[in-house]
């Protein structure tokens, strides 16, 4: 019986490799995304706690350096949220870039896969079909020798 051989093994590794790669590559941008994420979350904490105590500066009595020194303070906070969220906006861009390059990959994979399974399956019956008309010609051929020596 003879050894079932995809023609087009090599390709399917590659393409293997290249799905890897995509995972990667899509791991890393959701990587950079949790990470932006994650400075948004501080800067809005920072952003909170800053305005609670310029609301107690305000109850208090009335220092108009610190009350503009946190003022600016909450400025530039805000300035940098606002290029976070951008950066956020942009970075989830990415990860569906990635993502669609992903499935894409994980599709060429599996076409292969399927054209694998399919072949495999068409040899399996080819080696049974083989191995009936061998079957076949072995019981004819025992018949026909029965069939001489009763002779």
């Amino acid at each position: 019986m003879k050894q079932f051989q995809f023609r087009l093994q090599k390709v399917l590794q590659l393409r293997e490799r290249v799905e890897k790669q995509k995972q990667q590559e899509l791991a890393r941008e959701l990587q950079k995304e949790l990470k932006l994420r994650r400075r948004l979350s501080w800067l809005s904490g920072q952003l909170e706690r800053y305005f609670q105590k310029l609301r107690q500066l305000q109850t208090g009595t009335f220092q108009p350096a610190a009350v503009q020194g946190f003022y600016n303070h909450v400025l530039f906070l805000e300035g940098q949220r606002r290029d976070t969220v951008q950066k956020v906006r942009l970075q989830q861009q990415q990860v569906a870039s990635k993502r669609q390059e992903l499935v894409a990959a994980s599709r060429e994979r599996q076409l292969l896969e399927s054209v694998r399974e399919r072949r495999s399956e068409e040899h399996r019956q080819e080696v049974k079909r083989e191995e009936a008309a061998l079957a076949n010609e072995m019981a004819t051929t025992r018949f026909l020798w029965r069939q001489r020596e009763g002779l």
